[in-house]
């Protein structure tokens, strides 16, 4: 609902922060699970997934830093 209310740069930053903050809360779900899941198959899902949502999240911050 925001976001409709933005446009141009503020758009732009409000989306990418929107990003920035969901990747984080995914990366720390993905963080605990790879340690807490109930099975072995799962722990290791998150364990080799991980790294990927570590990269998106870098990518989203160096864009971040570029729309601020």
């Amino acid at each position: 609902r925001e976001l409709v209310k933005l446009d141009g740069a503020a758009f732009d930053r409000a989306y990418i922060d929107g990003l920035v903050k969901g990747h984080q809360k995914t990366l720390a779900m993905y963080r605990e699970q790879s340690r807490k899941a109930p099975t072995e198959a799962l722990r290791g899902y998150f364990q080799q997934t991980r790294p990927v949502i570590e990269q998106h999240l870098r990518s989203l911050k160096a864009l971040q830093a570029r729309v601020r």
